[in-house]
């Protein structure tokens, strides 16, 4: 398979007051995603999962960086020279991201957070947004305002929206958190059918390694060491 994204030592540093260095470091020492790959970051909260996916995402800039490149396009350059706009164009039109807390617009009803991010990419594709929905079982729920969900409807919400441009990449942050273990199965093979349908790469933090095992993920495990207070990474 093609390879859509390969980094080596991607770093993000940052204090932590319970650190006893009063510093943690999360390091993705290599990264080599192909399209149609499937895996899931596990590990227990607080060891760097959702940072690993922060700068995957380019959502969060690298304290260290030595390669970056994303579909081809190399990165570094961009984050020296300090274009954010050019980072958010590619970041708009390679990547669907699922945060693990809602990142929805309250006032807009779930159609309409849903068909942003095709609206900001002028490609609108109505059909594919009803089958999201329906699959995702929202599909009765188009036309109410967000802040009338539940947390796991809009987490599901979340996740079409994510879903709704066609990425290349999908980094989802523990997207079954919320939801009941039949929704969840629902929700990890909506990931995993979608994925494969666009040649995405999809990469999933998790608390549940049988469930992605399971599902078909391929697991890779993060873990903070106490003494060096640092996490290293391989994808």
């Amino acid at each position: 398979m093609p390879v859509i994204l390969r980094a080596t030592h991607l770093s993000r540093h940052f204090s932590a007051s319970h650190s006893t260095t009063g510093n943690i470091a999360i390091i993705l020492s290599q990264v080599t995603l192909s399209t149609q790959c499937k895996v899931a970051l596990c590990g227990p909260s607080g060891c760097g999962k959702s940072t690993a996916l922060g700068l995957l995402s380019t959502a969060l800039s690298p304290t260290e960086v030595e390669t970056f490149q994303v579909d081809g396009i190399d990165l570094i350059p961009l984050w020296k020279n300090n274009q954010l706009d050019k980072l958010a164009q590619i970041r708009a039109s390679l990547f669907g991201f699922v945060a693990q807390t809602s990142s929805l617009i309250p006032f807009l009803s779930v159609y309409e957070n849903i068909i942003i991010s095709q609206k900001i990419l002028h490609r609108i594709d109505k059909k594919y947004i009803t089958h999201l929905m329906k699959s995702l079982e929202i599909e009765h729920l188009k036309d109410r305002a967000v802040i009338e969900l539940s947390v796991g409807q809009k987490q599901r919400v979340g996740i079409a929206r994510a879903l709704a441009s066609k990425p290349r990449i999908i980094l989802a942050d523990e997207p079954t958190s919320a939801l009941h273990p039949t929704q969840a199965d629902t929700v990890l093979q909506v990931l995993l059918q979608e994925s494969t349908a666009n040649h995405a790469a999809l990469i999933m933090s998790t608390h549940n390694p049988e469930r992605a095992t399971y599902a078909g993920f391929s697991l890779s495990h993060c873990h903070l060491d106490m003494v060096s207070q640092t996490t290293r990474i391989t994808l």
